[in-house]
């Protein structure tokens, strides 16, 4: 099958490369930056021209573009909202039904966070195309190169304190970019999946604290841990784009709150077929192991 892979360039993109050209696909990768790949399509999803002929003569699509952060050039809205518009004009005019589309675990029409609105609406536009869509909803990705363990683990290793947001008791359910690949692959090969929505968490139910303990022991560093009430830092956040010591954005945040309501709910992973990697000491300190440079 010939693939597109939108957003095929980022963190969890080149995951999705691998694990789609390993199954046996041919993947046609379609993002604004150059990626080397045999096959590929410069696209920007905000802008619908850009997209004319990208999935000429593919089969499917795997939808994975996205940021973390928005700035004001470009905002959450117009990549996973107008962007996701864009790429199904797009299916509609190459005729390409078939969509596996990566979404955010907690993605709801009144979340707190700009990022979780703008999934929801991303898939609700999914859901009413008729297309044959399946969505996936991952936890936090962990891997090499990550968003998540790797800054923090830098963050760790210089900074003398370790403040935790919240309690730190809230748990979350953080999920390899492999896991999360090899859920699209799994999803994309199964009719049945068509029209489904899966939530997809790791092996294991953390707390925020437990996490920072295990960076902290494959960085071999001990720090006070400090509690840092949402109250104070999420103001500082929404002001400020970033929180001051904590590196989280005020839609991270409201994500870190949100998703735990989500954490103990995993059924995902398992009605594709898989068991989700551990997020060990192991794994962290291959993650962190340039965390000091």
């Amino acid at each position: 099958m010939r693939v597109a892979l939108v957003g095929g360039t980022g963190f969890l993109g080149g995951e999705l490369a691998r694990a789609l050209t390993a199954a046996g696909h041919s993947v046609r990768v379609i993002a604004r930056h150059e990626s080397g790949a045999h096959d590929f399509h410069a696209a920007d999803l905000t802008r619908r021209s850009s997209l004319d002929g990208a999935l000429a003569g593919c089969d499917a699509v795997v939808s994975a573009a996205g940021s973390l952060r928005q700035t004001l050039a470009q905002s959450f809205h117009d990549v996973h909202v107008r962007g996701v518009r864009h790429l199904v004009d797009a299916c509609r005019a190459q005729r390409v039904r078939r969509v596996v589309h990566v979404s955010a675990l907690g993605a709801h029409v009144s979340s707190r966070s700009a990022l979780l609105r703008a999934k929801f609406l991303g898939e609700d536009l999914l859901r009413r195309s008729l297309l044959d869509v399946t969505v996936l909803r991952p936890s936090a990705a962990f891997g090499a190169g990550d968003d998540f363990i790797l800054p923090l683990g830098r963050f760790l290793a210089r900074f003398p304190l370790a403040p935790l947001p919240g309690s730190g008791r809230d748990r979350l359910r953080p999920i390899a970019a492999t896991d999360i690949a090899e859920a699209a692959v799994r999803a994309l090969a199964r009719p049945d999946t068509i029209g489904q929505l899966y939530d997809l968490g790791g092996r294991e139910s953390l707390s925020i604290a437990a996490i920072y303990d295990r960076v902290m022991a494959a960085l071999g560093v001990r720090r006070p841990k400090v509690r840092v009430p949402y109250l104070v830092i999420e103001p500082l956040a929404l002001v400020l784009r970033t929180a001051p010591i904590l590196h989280f954005s005020f839609d991270q945040l409201a994500i870190l709150e949100e998703e735990a309501s989500h954490a103990p709910v995993n059924a995902g992973p398992a009605a594709l077929g898989f068991v989700p990697s551990p997020l060990d000491e192991r794994v962290i300190r291959a993650i962190v192991a340039d965390a000091r440079t």
